[in-house]
């Protein structure tokens, strides 16, 4: 929760530099070479330089406090590498073009300026491209672990209605199992698990029905099925 909180104080700390350097930047501008006579070379130094910026804060935001900071696949850095390397590279570019706005060709500040705009925006996209695989894995796992969740869930629903400590020792040692059980299912478990959710489900009904002795050995097979489901999952894995 801390790293979390922390990389969201980062994240907007970033994009506030970054604004605060835009502003700047203008400042220094407009100061330094005036708003009048200025050739489009001029112009769409400083426009590109603003479409940047922006840019960067926005594909921060927008990929919030965990994402940014993720390594993308091409070369291993956060977007907010990327964007503050980007933002110094264009500040840099924009000014010197500006200083040689009378004598330097737009076939060179045109080109040059859209090309680092184009390399930020393909970085930025590969971030994206993460954080959608993330997001991808993340579903898939919780999809994955949704039978144990589920099954210890429901063992713990039971104990309110035990009466007999046989039984509730009985139900103790299973989701005892189910505390350690490795909580990853596959296609190769998917009957086992139909057919030990079948058989907690008739658990549960004997239990309520009052029929504790019918509860007691459900209870004894779920174990010996959840026992079964285990020990398949850990050979699936070994053979892999």
């Amino acid at each position: 929760m801390k790293q979390k909180q922390d990389q969201k104080k980062t994240l907007f700390m970033a994009a506030a530099i970054a604004l605060i350097a835009l502003i700047i930047y203008n400042c220094v501008i407009f100061f330094t070479f005036g708003v009048k006579n200025h050739t489009a070379v001029f112009w769409f130094s400083w426009a590109i330089t603003i479409i940047g910026a922006l840019t960067f804060v926005v594909t921060i935001l927008l990929l919030g406090p965990m994402r940014a900071f993720l390594r993308d696949w091409l070369f291993g850095f956060p977007l907010v590498r990327y964007g503050a390397i980007y933002c110094v590279i264009q500040y840099t570019a924009s000014f010197t073009f500006m200083q040689l706005e009378p004598s330097v060709s737009p076939k060179i500040v045109y080109p040059v300026q859209i090309v680092l705009l184009g390399l930020y925006l393909i970085l930025a996209i590969t971030c994206f491209l993460t954080k959608d695989n993330i997001k991808e894995t993340e579903s898939e796992i919780i999809e994955r672990t949704s039978f144990i969740k589920s099954l210890r869930a429901e063992l713990a629903a039971l104990f309110p209605y035990v009466k007999s400590d046989a039984l509730r020792a009985n139900i103790q040692t299973l989701t005892e199992e189910a505390r350690y059980s490795d909580p990853v299912s596959t296609d190769a478990l998917a009957e086992i698990e139909a057919e030990l959710d079948t058989q907690v489900k008739e658990c549960r009904d004997a239990i309520k029905s009052g029929d504790e002795d019918l509860a007691v050995k459900l209870c004894a097979t779920a174990l010996l099925t959840l026992k079964e489901r285990n020990e398949l999952c850990k050979n699936l894995k070994r053979s892999k």
